[in-house]
């Protein structure tokens, strides 16, 4: 389709111009070209076009006509590069969405896989310390009051026998790992 040559019919046209005002410039010229077909067939209608010109004064009105008439053939090329073009681009997008996507997908999988790797690798936490275990008596309290923070505060009997239950389980397994029966639990 691209590489032959289509069979085009004779054209005849009549051709001529008027001179408009002149320019800026007086060495240049415009003309308003007029063309008129020439009907082959007897029940065929002329048509007319029109085309606004500029040129040195020099120009003669066949080489207007040779200009004007260059305008199909590169039209013509222009129209043939951009079907070039579009039947070569449209596919290359396509790949490209395509492979952009395939990557994408990938890549939130290796995400996933990672995340899940990472997190078998992990070390587990470390135990968030009990909220009735008492300080360790050989660090300095800590905190705006100072040694006053270290002062237990008036409990209930309720979170006294709680208290008491919690450090009575840590003493047991505490004593359970090394061995050696628990004393003093009660």
């Amino acid at each position: 389709m691209f590489g032959r040559r289509r069979r085009t019919r004779v054209r005849l046209y009549d051709w001529d111009r008027l001179e408009l005002l002149a320019g800026f410039d007086p060495g240049w010229a415009r003309w308003l070209l007029a063309r008129r077909s020439i009907p082959t067939t007897p029940g065929e209608e002329p048509e007319m076009a029109y085309y606004v010109c500029a040129g040195p004064v020099a120009t003669s009105l066949e080489q207007l006509m040779a200009v004007a008439g260059s305008r199909w053939r590169i039209e013509e090329c222009f129209a043939a590069a951009w079907y070039r073009h579009i039947t070569l681009a449209m596919p290359a997008h396509a790949y490209l969405s395509a492979t952009r996507a395939t990557a994408e997908r990938g890549l939130r999988s290796r995400k996933r896989l990672a995340h899940r790797a990472d997190r078998a690798r992990a070390p587990a936490p470390a135990p968030h310390p009990h909220p009735h275990a008492r300080p360790d008596p050989t660090t300095p309290p800590t905190g705006p009051g100072g040694a006053d923070d270290a002062t237990p505060k008036p409990t209930t009997a309720a979170e006294d026998r709680r208290l008491h239950n919690c450090r009575c389980s840590i003493r047991r397994s505490f004593h359970d790992e090394l061995g050696a029966p628990p004393t003093g639990a009660g």
